[in-house]
């Protein structure tokens, strides 16, 4: 399969820049064990909700604050459980939407939650009944494609319907608010969605019969949704049933990754589609084994795809790990138990896989990946011929206190120290110096007994902060939850025999509770 190759201009200013925070994987729970629960993003907030244990729907809502760090309690969809339910967000309302409440019936109900109140409003409806329906949201307006009548265990049609809720109209109980768009070419459930740019592209899906290379395209720019002039379509490279949470999108890319291409016998994709909403052309590389029902986040650069049923009709824990920035999968990691119909979402500095089946049992597992700080500012080459980097160790906990630093390819024996402060900046070459400074503001130093340190035998220094006396030049200070504090490294060098110094580049972390 051919994979998406970068232009060189961007392998030049990705080697430039500040080489990537490390990142590290822990594990949360939800507050019921389900599979195939929904997700969404609104602001600092995420939420996961509905799904079902065994055969019956759940209607419990998890709701992550990334602000504080913290789960908040519990909420309950008002109108009951609901499985295989759609979720996004438009403005100050999350809207979860259809979904089956039973193994043979679905509902039309659209709930909706206030993120400004933190309470449920009167709802809304789909114009049909239905469930594994695609949603998504461009401006102001909430999406809901397709979707399966009936309920799983008896389903009776595929919908091609695309209703629409648009928030410039009134709240979501507001019939007026309420349309529908030029339907979609091809009636179909279980697609994938994915908003990218001034774009909404709804892929692949089933039409009772059949895997679907089917996509239909939505483009804001050309028109309203009621248009036909603002919808194309094109094709995956191979027909699949993609789960909900099968797509991810980073820039101007929307990926599709993993999928069933047929039941009977079974038969797993392992292709990832790739639409430049730029450019309209289609690429596509491939994971590292055929797998369906994957869950796919964003994070930066990053996409993972995690988890799944693979070839052997058993549940994987291979997380695949894509880099956008320069086209190539990295090393595979690993969810902590092995599962399928996860969901995932991204929020703040984290990207999670939410409860999954293995198939005998369900789980409240949550799988969190988060890098440990986001790199910037560009890096001048030192006296070796190398761009210090700057990294970081341990956890963004404030609580857990376990935070460090590390900066590496210094020049042997060299005297370096760390420096931090609440605000970003960019100064080249201050006070003769040889790099850039990457911070402005309130600049606190790392100059305490024991702190200003010499490169050791690899280049390398590292330091073990306490978060409860950051420095600042007023005085020690401590970081709380929900800040974001950015660091570098400040080292000796010397150029022709001339002594000088140096920087590496920035490092950006959020720190929660």
């Amino acid at each position: 399969m051919k994979s998406l190759t970068p232009p060189c201009a961007l392998l030049t200013l990705t080697a430039l820049l500040a080489a990537p925070a490390s990142a590290q994987w822990s594990t949360e729970l939800l507050s019921v064990s389900r599979t195939s629960p929904t997700a969404t993003s609104a602001g600092d907030l995420a939420f996961i909700a509905g799904g079902r244990a065994g055969n019956v729907a759940i209607a419990t809502v998890d709701i992550y604050d990334d602000a504080s760090g913290v789960w908040r309690t519990p909420e309950t969809l008002p109108a009951g459980p609901r499985n295989i339910l759609a979720a996004t967000a438009v403005g100050r309302y999350v809207l979860f939407a259809g979904g089956s409440i039973s193994p043979t019936a679905s509902t039309d109900i659209v709930e909706v939650y206030d993120t400004q109140t933190s309470t449920w409003l009167a709802p809304g409806a789909l114009s049909q009944a239905r469930f594994a329906v695609a949603a998504a949201t461009i401006g102001d307006i909430a999406m809901f494609a397709g979707g399966a009548l009936g309920g799983p265990g008896n389903v009776l049609a595929a919908s091609d319907v695309v209703d629409l809720y648009d928030s410039s109209l009134g709240a979501p109980s507001d019939p007026a608010a309420w349309s529908t768009a030029t339907p979609l070419s091809v009636a179909c459930a279980h697609m994938a969605a994915a908003t990218v740019g001034d774009q909404v592209v709804f892929a692949g899906g089933l039409d009772l019969v059949a895997a679907l290379a089917d996509v239909d395209i939505y483009d804001a720019s050309a028109g309203a949704p009621s248009d036909p002039a603002a919808w194309t379509t094109a094709a995956l490279s191979e027909a699949r049933v993609l789960y909900q949470h099968a797509s991810a999108t980073v820039g101007a890319l929307a990926l599709f990754g993993g999928g069933i291409v047929s039941s009977s016998p079974p038969a797993m994709s392992d292709v990832v589609d790739i639409y430049d909403a730029t450019t309209g052309a289609w690429t596509a590389t491939a994971l590292s084994s055929p797998r369906t029902l994957v869950a796919a986040a964003a994070l930066g650069n990053t996409v993972l795809f995690a988890g799944g049923v693979n070839a052997s009709l058993a549940a994987s824990d291979v997380v695949d790990v894509y880099d956008a920035g320069t086209g190539t999968f990295g090393p595979l990691a690993q969810l902590s138990i092995p599962r399928y119909e996860s969901a995932a979402i991204s929020v703040g500095g984290r990207a999670m896989f939410a409860g999954g089946s293995n198939g005998a049992s369900n789980f409240r597992r949550i799988d969190v990946f988060e890098p440990l700080g986001v790199g910037y500012c560009s890096v001048n080459a030192n006296s070796t011929g190398q761009r210090a980097a700057i990294g970081a160790t341990g956890g963004a906990s404030v609580v857990a206190n376990s935070f460090g630093l590390e900066a590496s390819d210094l020049p042997i024996g060299s005297f370096a120290y760390f420096l931090t402060s609440r605000t970003q900046g960019f100064v080249v070459a201050p006070g003769g110096n040889q790099g850039n400074l990457c911070l402005g503001g309130a600049i606190g130093r790392f100059v305490g007994p024991g702190q200003v340190q010499q490169a050791d035998g690899a280049g390398a220094i590292a330091l073990q902060l306490d978060l409860s006396i950051q420095p600042t030049p007023t005085g020690p200070v401590m970081v709380s939850a929900g800040e974001t504090w950015s660091f570098q490294a400040w080292y000796r060098d010397s150029v022709g025999g001339a002594a000088t110094s140096n920087f590496t580049g920035g490092l950006a972390v959020r720190f929660r509770q």
